[in-house]
């Protein structure tokens, strides 16, 4: 996941340069910060690139990683970005968050789907099991009511009728008992 959540031309001190900076929302396990910088001073290099200062950093400002160049002024600098803007960035979190989260219940909604309509009953089942999962959770509450309220009406429809296919397939094997005890007389 990348999004640019904040950017600020600044004056970098005791330097006196004037500084561009990025940071960017990524997540791999965690959510962390992507931050870079570059001294707007300093031209291009001969093939037009210029010159950036690396780091992440995690959600309360510590650093993860960074490149050998980074200025003790920076890091100082982004840290103190990151505890003024904390509230906003939690904000950014947040969305990114439902966002995962209403993707992972779409996901599971049509693999659900997919397998109903191939008739693969035992991994629906699980699959019906992890939706059901997925609505319990807190973050469902954030969701579309209308949505999550059709959705428990198809849960409540698939369960009923495979309890249905459950109690024919129990009626038949009693049909395959009876007529395997006939064919032995």
């Amino acid at each position: 996941m990348l999004k640019k959540i904040y950017q600020a031309d600044f004056l970098l001190l005791p330097d006196q340069e004037f500084w561009n900076m990025y940071i960017l929302l990524r997540k791999g396990k965690d959510f962390y910060y992507e931050c870079a910088g570059r001294c707007t001073e300093k031209p291009p290099d001969d093939r037009g690139f210029y010159d950036y200062e690396h780091a992440c950093f995690t959600l309360d400002g510590q650093v993860l990683s960074l490149n050998k160049r980074m200025r003790p002024s920076l890091i100082a600098y982004i840290r103190q970005t990151i505890k003024n803007n904390h509230e906003t960035f939690r904000k950014e979190i947040d969305m990114a968050t439902k966002t995962i989260f209403e993707t992972k219940v779409g996901q599971v909604t049509n693999e659900l789907g997919e397998l109903l309509k191939k008739k693969d009953h035992k991994q629906a089942w699980t699959k019906a099991g992890e939706l059901n999962a997925l609505l319990k959770k807190e973050e469902a509450r954030d969701l579309k009511p209308e949505f999550v309220e059709q959705l428990h009406h198809e849960l409540r429809g698939y369960y009923y009728i495979n309890s249905e296919i459950e109690k024919a397939n129990k009626r038949l094997y009693a049909k395959g008992s009876k007529l395997i005890e006939l064919a032995s007389l």
